[in-house]
């Protein structure tokens, strides 16, 4: 039980949901096989479980400054760092390989390139360095539904470019609001992020901004043609609901407490558009 917690469940679980949208969205006019998602979540599950354990290790010494994080395995000195070190590289070689041969070459490449920008870019550089760190989570973060509509298509199209940019501007608020509900412990560990380092009105307009462009981009299927009016209702109303609830930022005096519900609100609206996908 202690190993599984390094993998982040709650993680491994949301990135499961968008890699299932991103198969779903990219399977448009073709035949469904439930092996090709099965073999497609298994490969990227295991490279996805394989960062979480690395970023735990990586990430422990600023964890146990932060009250949701110091009771973590990794902190407390109840996992042996080599012997994880050990389990994230078989679990990056076994759910590689898995990609590369019962998937496909692209998904492997597109898994492998979120897992370096993950591990090596954001977890190693840029999370304790810049505010540029988020930016970077999102890129890797995006991949899992790339991963998903590749393993449709065999290739990076634009519907697996659409949802690259619809999670990547789905993240930028989602891990801002975390920062804002959670500003003591990214303020205890020293993490760089927007609301700490430049101000909070820019946070909010960035979180606007971003919110804005993902509602745009829910949008785009259903005029694309690939999803039904059915999905387009549902799209329109998620987009509508977290714009308004970003606005309302402005006019909020409880910082903390808005920041938790732009955080809620997020999780509704991801699983929200992958089930508008799968009923579109």
């Amino acid at each position: 039980m202690r190993y599984i917690s390094l993998v982040k469940p709650g993680i491994l679980m949301g990135n499961s949901i968008t890699l299932l949208g991103g198969f779903f969205l990219g399977m448009h006019g073709q035949q469904f096989y439930i092996m090709s998602l099965f073999w497609a979540w298994l490969g990227m599950s295991a490279v996805i479980a394989s960062g979480c354990i690395l970023n735990n290790i990586i990430d422990s010494d600023i964890d146990a400054l932060m009250e949701r994080t110091r009771n973590r395995p990794s902190v407390q000195g109840r996992v042996s760092s080599t012997y994880s070190v050990l389990l994230a590289l078989l679990l990056l070689c076994v759910g590689l390989v898995v990609l590369f041969k019962y998937v496909n070459p692209v998904a492997c490449y597109v898994a492998f390139l979120g897992w370096v920008t993950y591990v090596i870019l954001y977890s190693l550089w840029f999370k304790r360095r810049s505010v540029w760190g988020t930016f970077i989570g999102g890129v890797a973060g995006a991949m899992p539904p790339v991963v998903g509509c590749v393993a449709v298509s065999g290739i990076v199209d634009l519907r697996a470019l659409l949802w690259f940019a619809l999670l990547f501007c789905w993240q930028i608020p989602h891990s801002y609001a975390i920062a804002i509900y959670r500003e003591h412990d990214y303020r205890a560990a020293q993490i760089p992020v927007l609301s700490l380092m430049v101000s909070r009105i820019i946070t909010q307009i960035c979180m606007f901004v971003f919110t804005g462009c993902f509602s745009a981009l829910l949008l785009v299927p259903f005029f694309m043609g690939w999803l039904s009016a059915l999905y387009g209702i549902v799209a329109l109303v998620i987009g509508c609901a977290w714009l308004i609830c970003a606005g309302y930022g402005f006019l909020s005096t409880d910082w903390a407490l808005w920041g938790r519900r732009m955080f809620l609100v997020s999780l509704l609206a991801i699983n929200m558009t992958v089930l508008g996908m799968l009923l579109g």
